[in-house]
């Protein structure tokens, strides 16, 4: 991985014109340029050229950073910002800016999320805890701030959560003589252990479309929540061992349907560099490839009755990845729906990872606003392609205690439209 000095060029790149202001979640909170991506570019130079070190105020504002890129979107000189803030963070991390209690959290943090099986476990013990009331009963004796962790945590965890026990093998089209693009499924760590039948659905979804489905039993964590929180060798290793997963099954193409995931997968050359250009150019989302196989004019499915839908762009999957466009067909080819759009759908939900449990205070204010816009559309289904927006708007609802809108991964979204059509009856188990 590059690190400060070796991304110094990027820094350079910058013209200081400011169309990134705008566009900056953290900015809009703030209104203070130090929380904005061009003056964070400003405090990373000075600590590239030694005028200042991790002194408490830039390691504030840098690490604020919600990593969203919609900066990156809005950049006419195209400054590759996010890598020069993922190479802060990690000298950041390595420097010991940061107190011991958050390189513990961090810790736990990046050894949780990054592990199916701690996280399903993690999942289990916080729904039995919310079950018992003992988080309700903590707050009100006081045992503990909202900014505490694992009361984080267990609001984010959705009530509906379904660890899976792990998904492997291979699962082929009914007509075997049919030509099959083979494609292997990149699980990610929340996806299975929070929202496992959104894998099944998947992996469903794409043998009725034709293709060969491989699961890859030796595929681990993508490496995002290592390489964000500091850990940049621990995320390599993660890389090569997904690297040689997918090498031995022979596949042409990697599929996800986490957003985070692709965006991660995708960076592995720029990242990492050597071996691993080859494997980003396999990497697909699922709304990309279902928009590619598609046929024009094609139906995706029915929903009766005029349900309003609006989409939420997820901006690893929007910013990073420039998926905007895909998701939305999809939707669009499911017939009997209102598709409103929302205002703001690119503007991050305050999600981001791991930073609703280090900076809760922002991460809330943001989903605030997020629930707002969503309210606004008088949507009943929130349609979005990440599981940590789905977590995050899932909490919002929740807090606000909403009623009548559910938020729907878009795979979710097309199978229940496909069990609308009585000719796709039988497509989904």
């Amino acid at each position: 991985m590059l690190d400060l000095k070796e991304r110094y060029l990027s820094i350079l790149e910058c013209v200081h014109c400011g169309l990134c202001i705008s566009a900056c979640p953290t900015y809009q909170i703030f209104k203070t340029e130090m929380d904005s991506p061009r003056g964070r570019l400003h405090i990373a130079r000075a600590i590239a050229d030694g005028r200042i070190g991790f002194v408490p105020g830039a390691v504030k504002h840098l690490d604020l950073c919600l990593d969203c890129r919609a900066c990156f979107s809005e950049c006419p000189a195209s400054v590759k910002y996010p890598y020069v803030i993922e190479a802060v963070k990690v000298e950041m991390a390595r420097s010991g800016a940061f107190g011991i209690w958050r390189r513990l959290i961090s810790f736990f943090i990046d050894r949780a999320i990054s592990s199916p099986q701690i996280l399903s476990s993690a999942v289990r013990i916080l729904k039995a805890m919310r079950a018992l009331h003992i988080f309700s009963i903590a707050d009100r004796m006081k045992l503990w701030r909202p900014w505490n962790p694992f009361a984080m945590m267990e609001l984010m965890i959705p009530e509906d959560a379904t660890p899976s026990p792990g998904i492997f093998g291979s699962f082929r089209p009914n007509d075997p003589g049919k030509p099959a693009l083979r494609v292997g499924f990149f699980k990610g760590c929340v996806m299975e252990s929070v929202y496992s039948h959104v894998n099944i659905s998947t992996i469903e979804l794409l043998v009725r479309a034709g293709c060969e489905v491989v699961v890859p039993e030796d595929q681990v964590c993508c490496g995002a929540p290592s390489l964000h929180l500091g850990f940049p060798e621990r995320a390599e290793e993660m890389a090569r061992r997904n690297l040689a997963a997918f090498e031995d099954i022979g596949v042409d193409l990697i599929v996800t349907n986490c957003a985070g995931c692709g965006a991660m997968m995708k960076d592995y050359g720029e990242t990492f560099g050597g071996r691993f250009h080859g494997f980003s150019r396999k990497v697909r989302d699922i709304c990309e490839l279902l928009a590619e196989l598609l046929p024009s004019g094609g139906v995706m499915g029915e929903l009766r009755g005029g349900p309003r839908v609006t989409y939420h762009d997820p901006c690893h999957l929007a910013h990073a990845q420039g998926i905007r466009e895909q998701p939305r067909a999809l939707i669009r080819a499911v017939e009997g729906v209102d598709f409103v759009e929302m205002s703001s759908s690119d503007r991050c939900c305050g999600g981001a990872g791991a930073y609703g449990i280090l900076h809760p205070s922002v991460s809330l204010e943001l989903l605030s606003r997020k629930i707002e816009d969503i309210e606004d559309t008088g949507a009943s289904y929130i349609v979005t392609a990440n599981p940590g927006c789905m977590m995050q708007m899932e909490m919002g609802i929740r807090i606000r205690n909403i009623k009548g809108k559910k938020v729907l991964h878009i795979v979710e979204f097309l199978k229940m439209a496909q069990g609308g059509r009585k000719e796709v009856g039988g497509i989904w188990r």
